[in-house]
């Protein structure tokens, strides 16, 4: 084979060879893209649904930590305390229940973010259920917890428990704050200084989804209370 004939056929490869490294590349770069959204939608499918199993488990066990604490406490059925003390940091202080999401919850002492990982948090200091004041709550804004406190609306009942007792709230207003708008834990929501001549309840939640630059506010008044059955801790 002459050299004249050898350098044609080079020329003839080189843009084939050429080509063929440039869809290698985009092969490589698509493959890559592909595994970087399904890991994406992976991620995405774990946060929308993967947590409400952790958060499930997490509250079964509090459910039996809280039973277990209930039925020690010497307090006589059925009476409301005569000295509300709020439980440890992180214990069991409530049961939670909004009829309208189907969802009920053991509310644990605190609002730290490991208060918060598997359970709606009671803002120290704040009013303990039935009580004159103001008994305020956190939640996470994630599936399982406050993803659809949004849909709750005036009129709408939310029932807690301590153990003696059950308490049902009914709501006045859902509405969006300002993430430092404090006031709405005040024994008066948004009246600071005022002294407080009923017993209410704020729950409190990120907003919108997937973001935190603004609260979403649920405000509710106690309409009844009654005493709990003996064996329903």
């Amino acid at each position: 084979m002459t050299a004249r004939r050898l350098a044609e056929e080079e020329d003839t490869q080189a843009p084939r060879r050429r080509s063929s490294a440039r869809w290698t590349v985009f092969g490589v770069l698509g493959e890559a893209v592909l595994i970087v959204g399904l890991v994406m939608l992976g991620f995405l499918g774990y946060e929308m649904w993967g947590t409400v199993g952790e958060l499930n488990a997490a509250q079964s066990q509090l459910e039996q930590e809280r039973k277990a604490l209930w039925d020690s406490d010497p307090t006589i059925s059925g009476a409301p305390q005569a000295v509300a003390e709020p439980p440890a940091d992180g214990g069991p202080a409530a049961v939670l229940a909004i009829p309208r999401l189907g969802l009920e919850w053991t509310v644990v002492e605190g609002t730290r973010s490991k208060d918060l990982r598997h359970a709606p948090g009671h803002y120290a200091g704040t009013a303990l259920p039935g009580q004159i004041g103001n008994f305020a709550v956190a939640g996470h804004r994630v599936r399982g917890m406050f993803w659809d406190l949004d849909t709750i609306k005036p009129g709408d009942q939310i029932t807690v428990e301590d153990r003696t007792r059950r308490y049902v709230y009914e709501v006045d207003t859902n509405r969006i704050v300002r993430p430092d708008d404090v006031g709405v834990l005040l024994p008066v929501p948004g009246q600071p200084g005022q002294t407080p001549a009923e017993a209410r309840l704020t729950l409190t939640t990120c907003n919108p989804k997937w973001d935190n630059y603004e609260r979403l506010i649920v405000d509710a008044h106690l309409v009844g209370s009654a005493a709990k059955a003996e064996g329903t801790r």
